[in-house]
């Protein structure tokens, strides 16, 4: 509910209408079940925190535990279900979202200044053009200060030490990095590769704490329960290890409730503020609740991961300005290339669905759309967001009062809205739209062009399935056993495919014609399923070897294909796949051309109508234009239609009915969804007139009347004759 006592519903479902188990095998066994679902029973686990709830499962309501743990083998942030009463392991999450990248930072980073990136270098990546830079450390606690611990963000240097796997030994072996003469003025590590460097410390308790206060400034609202990314002093671990060895990776971790921030084999990831801000973006994600992913009738739903993603990157740009992130990262790599994700998509080629344009995924060639790896499918989301943010910026809408941009406002409402849900592509775009509205409530223009922008880059058609067409290869990575969408061939007769995967696990790869492939009565404790299906072919084929054949046959049919792997699953062995599926150039349908997509054209002059408030006798005709608003699609309707008139759709022709003493409303909406009305008085018909348009007049044949008292004698009589019978009536009624 916002401040206008508005209720926004957001990605909600209905309560399961069951509710089976019971809390009956208490936290200890729940514990116990939990670590000894891993290989090896989760080693290097830190304290576990059980807590007893629901969990829905279809359509079923089944009391769980939750168990929360870091571990270190396998390392992540693990949150194991476990069934209340069987101590069956229902479903098994990693909570820590890791950069997919190295990244670094100064101003932005060595590689960019608050002004403009490096230029380009040698080898692909950017140049080293920028300096360290005097900044002011807020926040601190301690004055004069003595450490680098802040009320919104506290930083310990870890040294070469591996992070701590559990919540209270944080900092652990890391250390406080204190002032030398009040100030924080380290050296920089010209290497990249100083272990022990506090240079590093410096820099993320700097972002850190700028970040916090960024989004602070967006909204002052913080979350509940007790997760530090707005509430507290979040701690940031710098220069951490992992096993022993050089950690080339960022993340924030839920279960520590802190940043870690790893010293790479060949860069510092505390030197990249865009990789801070995007890691710090999910703690501000977990926050207000998360986003979960599950396996629902449709297979594996990795899309609120996706969804994570793309906000992370969303708002790692909200203070550079600019859309690429991670520079310094790419920068460092071999290949070198300038930066780790550009948000740019003018073209609007990044969509669910694709529009069949060759691009490199996992290092083959493929059909665009969505790929099931959720920072590729988050990119999705962030090209929708950028051209949000630069169509908003360009038209002069801010946010926070004027303190900051329209968009990054925008996308924090959305995560308060959607926290604690499984957001998919499609409902986060309806999420934003909502909290569009909700920001800018005087202003509907804004939600309109997100609502443009969102239909222009196909969020409508986000519905967890892909076509493929004559003669196209399409990739899909897999980690929650079931695919993330089902693809979508349109056969024309008999056709014979070739599937494989990377590498090469048990798979069965289901089909159905006419409609979705449908999963049911899923086990909790393996994923097994009840599918619905036409048939299935199980196969186990590396792509390193070959392929195999896969027949549709009969007729012409519209075919839904949905992969399975047992091995494909987060935590176990390997855990991931990568499939492939090749279609032939006959026996398919061709992909059909591509439509250009749309082009939205924020404009925040009024839509207005013109006559405002008009009237016409029944029967009268009157001609309506419109100005304003986005300048052109015009549509017209009538949102009241007490006479029975009528209004050209494209011309705005009306026609009041036969119906007089009545007000009609005509209604007119542009291309960007701004709408407009005006209210047409229908006089009441009368003897001096009542047939002919507004200014209009009549002769009736044999007729001497002047065109003042043009009236039907027999519709006078009939009236008179109605009358009649209404006092008659209610004279017997008074009797």
């Amino acid at each position: 509910m916002d401040g206008r006592n508005r209720v926004f519903a957001v990605n909600a479902a209905d309560v399961p209408p069951a509710a089976s188990g019971g809390h009956v095998i208490g936290a200890a066994t729940a514990r116990e079940a939990a670590l000894a679902s891993f290989p090896g029973g989760a080693g290097g686990a830190g304290p576990v925190a059980v807590t007893a709830g629901w969990r829905r499962l279809l359509s079923d309501l089944r009391a769980v535990y939750r168990v929360d743990f870091v571990a270190a083998r396998p390392p992540g942030d693990w949150r194991v279900y476990v069934d209340g009463e069987t101590a069956a392991p229902l479903f098994r999450e990693d909570l820590r979202v890791r950069a997919s990248a190295p990244g670094m930072a100064f101003e932005v980073s060595p590689t960019e200044t608050a002004a403009a990136p490096c230029a380009p270098a040698a080898g692909g990546g950017l140049s080293f053009c920028a300096s360290p830079v005097a900044v002011t450390m807020a926040n601190l606690v301690a004055a004069p200060p003595t450490s680098l611990v802040g009320t919104q963000a506290a930083v310990y240097d870890c040294k070469g030490a591996d992070a701590p796997t559990s919540p209270a030994n944080v900092p652990g072996p890391c250390g406080a990095v204190a002032s030398v003469s009040g100030a924080f003025s380290f050296p920089l590590d010209g290497t990249l590769i100083d272990k022990t460097d506090d240079f590093a410390a410096a820099m993320a308790y700097y972002h850190l704490d700028r970040h916090v206060s960024f989004l602070k400034a967006i909204d002052p609202t913080l979350p509940g329960g007790t997760a530090r990314a707005l509430n507290g002093s979040l701690p940031g671990l710098v220069n951490a290890y992992q096993g022993g060895a050089p950690l080339d990776n960022a993340f924030y971790s839920g279960g520590l409730d802190a940043m870690v921030f790893g010293q790479g084999a060949t860069a510092d990831y505390a030197y990249d503020a865009t990789v801070i801000y995007h890691e710090f973006t999910h703690g501000v994600v977990a926050a207000w609740g998360g986003f979960h992913i599950d396996v629902d009738a449709l297979g594996g739903l990795d899309e609120p991961a996706a969804v994570n993603e793309g906000t992370a990157d969303a708002l790692a740009s909200a203070e550079t300005g600019r859309s690429t992130i991670g520079s310094f990262i790419t920068s460092t790599a071999t290949p070198a290339a300038p930066f780790l994700r550009n948000m740019d998509d003018p073209g609007a080629s990044r969509t669910c669905r694709g529009d069949g344009t060759v691009v490199t995924q996992f290092g083959a060639s493929a059909v665009n759309g969505l790929d099931g790896e959720v920072h590729d499918d988050g990119e999705i989301w962030n090209g929708f967001y950028w051209e949000v943010y630069q169509g908003l910026k360009a038209a002069g809408v801010t946010g926070c009062g004027g303190a900051c941009e329209a968009a990054p406002a925008i996308q924090y409402k959305a995560i308060q809205l959607s926290g604690g849900t499984s957001p998919t592509l499609n409902g986060y775009w309806k999420t934003f739209k909502s909290a569009a509205t909700a920001l800018f409530p005087s202003q509907p223009a804004v939600a309109a062009y997100v609502d443009c922008v969102g239909l222009r880059r196909g969020f409508d058609g986000c519905d967890r399935t892909v076509p493929v067409y004559a003669g196209e290869r399409k990739l899909e990575y897999v980690r929650l056993r079931w695919a993330p969408f089902q693809v979508v061939v349109q056969t024309t007769g008999p056709a014979t495919l070739q599937v494989c995967s990377a590498l090469g696990t048990a798979t069965t790869l289901h089909a159905r014609a006419g409609a979705p492939v449908a999963l049911s009565a899923i086990d909790p404790t393996t994923l097994n399923a009840t599918v619905n299906e036409t048939g299935n072919l199980p196969f186990t084929q590396a792509c390193s070897g070959g392929t195999t054949t896969v027949n549709l046959t009969g007729a012409a049919a519209t075919w839904y294909l949905l992969f399975e792997s047992p091995s494909a699953l987060v935590g176990s062995t390997p855990g991931y796949d990568i499939y492939r599926i090749d279609l032939p150039a006959s026996g398919v349908t061709v992909r059909p051309a591509a439509a250009a997509p749309a082009t939205c054209t924020y404009s925040a002059s009024s839509l207005a109508v013109s006559p405002a408030a008009p009237s016409t006798p029944p029967r009268g005709t009157l001609s309506f234009t419109a100005s304003g608003g986005s300048g052109t699609g015009y549509a017209w309707s009538l949102a009241t239609n007490a006479s029975g008139g009528s209004i050209g759709a494209a011309t705005g022709a009306y026609t009041a009915g036969a119906t007089g003493g009545v007000t009609d409303v005509v209604r007119v909406v542009d291309s960007l969804g701004n709408s407009a009305t005006a209210s047409v008085t229908v006089t009441a018909a009368s003897a001096g007139g009542g047939g002919g348009g507004s200014g209009s007049s009549s002769s009736k044949s044999g007729c001497g009347c002047s065109s003042s008292g043009d009236a039907s004698w027999a519709l006078v009589l009939a009236l008179l004759a109605v009358n009649g019978r209404r006092l008659a009536r209610r004279r017997r009624l008074a009797r």
